[in-house]
């Protein structure tokens, strides 16, 4: 994945997946023209133009998030650097992909593809693959293999940033400080709720059908959930550790006052209570409130593209 990071520090995020969409869009043009007859896998040439639509949009969508994520972290990391307790921390959380994995995830993908059409593939129920399905099933298999590398990216960068939290040096006093890596964690899940919203576009032919959404469903939701927690455990175990401390040297404290110097007692003992309190995850209400926000776009999108299918279907008939 090197070529893609160099390529996102280079140029504008939206120059490879504009170029992406336009040369997808113009190729299914093209196949569906030369390539007429009736599908196996699609009710009607507008469904296909769906499911065409949604391959495109979405993988342009992804090699997109993947520059935008990709600067996300690297910015989140730099800001998170003058609390690191070494720089080899920072350099370790700043490396790309390793080639071997981007290879098993790019394998992965195209795998994972291929298999959502393995009846007809494999010719237990056609002898050929109609020639209006092939587009439409290397659009899926490049769909599946852009999303498993920008999940493996993500994954790996969250492995990453929390590495990098587990060796911050916290201050208890002052944990905005520590806020860079929740907002990154939050721009992750917006972006993965953001290419989930875009799946009703397979709803073109006003025909809503759960198939075509549950397993766009399934790794949007996992995916969401790693992205989110697993880059912020590190800093909260940072935290939890500084409190700990903190808390332990003020009851020293505490147990070596006099029971007389009613005064300072209180102090200390609603200081200690304060720090026992601090929260551990470095992100506040109203982003948490904007992660479950995310979290319900998709099924609203899906719920109304339902409706539409109902209304059009009751107008029709």
């Amino acid at each position: 994945m090197r070529w893609l990071t160099r390529f996102a520090d280079r140029t504008h995020p939206l120059l490879l997946p504009g170029l992406w969409v336009f040369a997808a869009i113009g190729a299914y043009w093209l196949s569906f023209s030369l390539a007429p007859g009736d599908s196996c896998c699609w009710a009607n040439r507008t469904s296909m133009w769906g499911s065409a639509l949604t391959f495109s949009l979405i993988s342009g969508y992804v090699l997109a998030a993947f520059v935008y994520l990709y600067r996300s972290h690297r910015d989140a990391v730099r800001e998170l650097a003058p609390l690191a307790k070494s720089v080899q921390a920072v350099n370790d959380a700043l490396l790309d992909v390793p080639s071997k994995v981007a290879l098993g995830a790019t394998a992965f993908g195209i795998v994972f593809g291929l298999a959502q059409f393995a009846e007809v593939l494999l010719g237990d129920r056609y002898e050929l693959v109609p020639l209006p399905d092939i587009p439409l099933i290397v659009g899926n298999t490049v769909l599946w293999t852009v999303v498993a590398l920008l999940t493996v990216g993500r994954v790996h960068d969250a492995l990453a940033m929390r590495r990098l939290g587990s060796e911050l040096a916290v201050d208890l006093y002052n944990l905005e400080k520590l806020r860079p890596a929740g907002r990154a964690a939050v721009r992750d899940v917006l972006v993965i709720m953001g290419a989930l919203a875009l799946m009703p576009l397979q709803s073109l032919d006003a025909e809503f059908r759960w198939v075509n959404y549950q397993t766009g469903l399934i790794v949007g939701f996992i995916s969401a959930s790693l992205v989110f927690f697993l880059p912020l455990t590190g800093i909260r175990r940072a935290v939890r550790t500084a409190k700990a401390a903190r808390i332990e040297e003020l009851q020293g404290v505490i147990d070596e006052l006099p029971r007389s110097d009613l005064a300072t007692l209180e102090t200390l003992v609603a200081h200690r209570d304060r720090i026992g309190h601090l929260p551990t995850w470095p992100v506040d209400l109203s982003i948490l409130s904007r992660v479950g926000f995310y979290l319900v776009i998709p099924p609203l999108a899906w719920v109304g593209a339902a409706l539409v299918e109902t209304v059009v279907q009751g107008y029709l008939d």
